[in-house]
């Protein structure tokens, strides 16, 4: 089996040239797929034969699926959706912190053009959220690190964004944060969201990847329609006049969550594979 971080990426590579050769079945994993520019065309021949050839295609995403389809102009009768595993051994529920100041987070990997934080950066840097009484705690580590610092202080907001780099699990981060920001360029089912839905937490989302899926506009969530600047001021400035609902919201997430994840997509993927039942 071979599994890609981005949909496309082995039609650049060596291992590209096996596939197209190997008589050995073979299954394909997408974890992310850009919704822009996401297959270059040196790539596409390429690509589209051995998604062609693939026993199998598996998707994170509805969306990531739909997209794959339009930038190789194939049906994809061999695809099937799966979940995005959970990064937490557990999925009780975390209680809501009772913080008066509200309380927001993102727990994603600092790299600015798939994550987006120097968007949501430059929201909240703005002079209407700087009138607001808020904080946003930053969790993860990555290349963008020093220049997510730079913003921070370019904006003025040293006083209530911070890094706090990774937690031992996720529990740590919801014990202390009221609701997730996932202000993505490009996505597949972000692993953090789901976790967050299970512990009880609404977010706001970019309509990227899968994160619509689980986040149903103003009901358990807020989605802006694009990881854009007016789209995201949009989306947080009907969070912020929901804020005393946040719990409400989170613990819908949560129920829904509940009933649409897949708690074991590992044995999902393989019983596809070998056509057993899982």
């Amino acid at each position: 089996m071979s599994i890609t971080r981005v949909t496309y990426d082995f039609a650049g590579s060596p291992l590209a040239a096996w596939l197209l050769k190997t008589g050995i079945p073979f299954a394909l994993l997408s974890q992310h797929n850009p919704e822009v520019n996401g297959l270059p065309s040196a790539w596409y021949r390429t690509a589209r034969t051995i998604f062609m050839k693939a026993d199998k295609t598996f998707f994170i995403s509805h969306r990531n699926f739909e997209t794959a389809s339009r930038s190789l102009a194939l049906t994809l009768d061999n695809a099937i959706e799966v979940c995005n595993p959970l990064s937490s051994e557990t999925v009780s529920y975390v209680s809501y912190p009772a913080s008066e100041r509200p309380t927001m987070c993102m727990a994603a990997r600092f790299e600015c053009d798939v994550k987006g934080q120097d968007i949501l950066l430059s929201v909240l840097g703005s002079d209407y959220w700087k009138q607001k009484d808020w904080v946003l705690n930053l969790y993860g580590e990555g290349p963008d690190k020093a220049y997510l610092e730079d913003l921070i202080q370019f904006y003025g907001l040293g006083d209530r964004v911070f890094l706090k780099g990774y937690r031992k699990t996720i529990e740590d981060i919801w014990a202390e944060n009221q609701l997730l920001l996932m202000v993505s360029i490009s996505e597949g089912t972000p692993i953090s969201l789901l976790t967050a839905v299970v512990a009880g937490r609404a977010a706001v989302v970019t309509n990227v990847g899968g994160c619509a899926e689980y986040v149903a506009d103003n009901e358990t969530g807020f989605v802006a329609e694009a990881p854009t600047f007016n789209s995201l001021h949009e989306a947080l400035v009907r969070a912020w006049s929901h804020r005393h609902e946040w719990e409400a919201y989170g613990l819908a997430a949560r129920k829904f969550a509940l009933g649409k994840i897949d708690f074991a997509p590992e044995k999902t993927i393989l019983a596809a594979i070998t056509g057993q039942k899982s």
